[in-house]
């Protein structure tokens, strides 16, 4: 169902699938291609981590966390997400997703999940972070470098207030984490 510059969807194959959907289709849209280029192009070249840090830091530093509040999860077009400069877990993994790939780096969506034995036709997952290749797919054996773009809360409050720096992931992350191949989920 389409709704305000995304899409809800309410289980775990049917999210996995379409957010590898609007990652692609997104990637390949003129306006995502021309701001991740406008992002890197102060980057030296063949600095892939550095390209990949640089697109990273707008999904996390520009795009203020924000839940749905449906309680359902909504997925924003990157552009709407950054035109509004808010969204979620889900809205920020796209967007980093769709410009990263927008520019050939390989992606991965990471789902955590709150079970260590998740039942995926109807569990949910709790959380959303993305992974990418920094060898731009260009190495035999790729590089799969975490990325964290949420603000993670703070141990007084439990409200998100640091951000987690690019390759590193907080310790909560030792749930059972699903990690999806964008192009491979898509059938691309």
């Amino acid at each position: 169902m389409q709704t305000r510059g995304g899409t809800r969807f309410f289980d775990y194959a049917t999210a996995r699938e379409r957010m590898a959907q609007v990652i692609i289709e997104a990637s390949r849209e003129a306006d995502v291609i021309a701001f991740a280029c406008d992002q890197v192009s102060g980057i030296e070249t063949g600095d892939y981590p550095g390209e990949a840090a640089a697109l990273a830091a707008v999904a996390r530093d520009c795009i203020r966390y924000t839940s749905d509040t449906s309680g359902e999860d909504l997925y924003k077009w990157p552009m709407f997400t950054l035109k509004t400069k808010a969204g979620d877990c889900n809205n920020k993994v796209i967007l980093f997703g769709a410009l990263a790939r927008s520019i050939g780096f390989p992606i991965q969506i990471c789902f955590l999940f709150d079970t260590p034995t998740p039942d995926f036709s109807g569990d949910f997952p709790s959380h959303v972070f993305a992974k990418v290749d920094v060898y731009k797919g260009e190495r035999e054996r790729r590089l799969w470098i975490p990325v964290e773009l949420t603000p993670m809360p703070d141990a007084v409050s439990g409200f998100p207030s640091y951000a987690v720096p690019f390759g590193c992931l907080p310790p909560m992350y030792d749930k059972f984490v699903d990690c999806v191949d964008v192009d491979e989920q898509a059938g691309v």
